[in-house]
């Protein structure tokens, strides 16, 4: 795999307590490092998935392509002017400590701006000082991690993102009726700024069961319609390959389904937590398995709950829930085979 060395100012925190002093102080220092970014040809990181507009837009980076490298899916990174951030740009500001470059390896990055000094600078003459804390060997492996999610392609920054889904966004101020289908990326946690809905936009729709992956996407919207919604569909997207088997989009909505009947009820939670292994409870990255998923939500919008305090989240919840439920039952009617279909139809 082709990669470079490239180097970067990294910024860390010292705690320390001065000579005589009694009361810690925290100070802002640079270290320079390298890190390992890949750099694959445009040949080696093929596009997988071509964005474009369904309607003419005034987006001025689509259409974009998402491209496919070493087992994953390639976004490009925009800068804050909402530009393609480009290579030589985003390695100039690693080198130099540019907060815009070093919070693409590492989103959570506490803003900060000006010089920073290093520690043979900052403590050379400060004879006493007594060091408590020095997180210089955490940044460099935050950095290190974020480096491996990066790569420098066709003179664009790329993210890995995972496969382009449909995120069910609410338009205009008729938010009960009207949805625009926009395309964003399914990776959770911090992230560096890409094309899409933001992020906010992404968690309501997680949170809502509005996420959708590419397979069956016409079915998705008629079952989206059948609920009086009127959806937009602002992209669309063009498959270079196969499109990924598994129904990802799907999964997750009905995972946040089960997690938000817990966080509203604790009624409900006691019913069913002991179907959820201790490591998926815990754990916010492991979904709950999908089989357990329908089971909870299958019983739960069945069943006569009592009245608890912020019933009315509940409910909207159940009703949520009841959605996600019927968008499983649709697919596993469009994934019968044509031998299960005739046998159904003759019963």
């Amino acid at each position: 795999m082709t990669e470079i060395l490239a180097d970067v100012n990294v910024p860390y925190d010292v705690v320390y307590i001065p000579r005589r002093g009694r009361t810690q102080r925290r100070t802002r220092l640079w270290t320079k490092r390298d890190v390992s970014i890949a750099t694959p040809s445009p040949t080696e990181a093929l596009p997988a998935f071509r964005v474009t507009s369904v309607k003419p837009s005034h987006e001025p980076e689509i259409p974009y392509d998402i491209r496919s490298f070493d087992k994953a899916f390639w976004w490009p990174v925009l800068d804050r002017a909402r530009n393609l951030m480009r290579s030589n740009a985003f390695l100039s500001g690693l080198a130099s400590g540019k907060y815009e470059s070093l919070q693409i390896l590492n989103p959570a990055l506490l803003w900060f701006s000006g010089y920073q000094p290093t520690y043979e600078q900052y403590f050379g003459d400060r004879v006493g000082d007594r060091i408590e804390e020095n997180s210089s060997e955490k940044s460099y492996a935050e950095i290190q991690r974020g480096a491996a999610r990066i790569m420098l392609c066709d003179d664009v920054v790329h993210f890995a993102g995972g496969a382009p889904v449909f995120f069910g966004c609410w338009s205009g101020h008729s938010c009960e009726q009207s949805m625009s289908l926009q395309v964003g990326n399914l990776a959770r946690g911090p992230q560096p700024l890409l094309l899409g809905p933001s992020p906010k936009m992404k968690g309501d729709a997680r949170w809502e069961g509005h996420v959708f992956d590419l397979p069956h996407l016409d079915q998705e919207i008629a079952l989206l319609e059948s609920r009086g919604l009127k959806v937009d569909q602002v992209h669309k997207i063009e498959n270079f390959g196969d499109i990924p088997s598994e129904d990802t989009a799907l999964h997750l909505c009905a995972d946040e389904a089960v997690s938000r009947l817990f966080t509203t009820s604790t009624t409900i939670r006691a019913a069913y937590r002991h179907l959820i292994a201790d490591r998926a409870r815990h754990d916010g990255s492991k979904l709950v398995p999908l089989d357990i998923c329908r089971t909870i939500l299958s019983d739960a919008v069945r069943r006569q709950w009592p009245r608890e305090p912020g019933w009315g989240q509940t409910a909207v919840a159940l009703t949520d829930a009841t959605n996600v439920l019927k968008r499983l039952e649709l697919k596993d009617e469009l994934g019968l085979a044509p031998e299960d279909e005739e046998a159904i139809a003759s019963l």
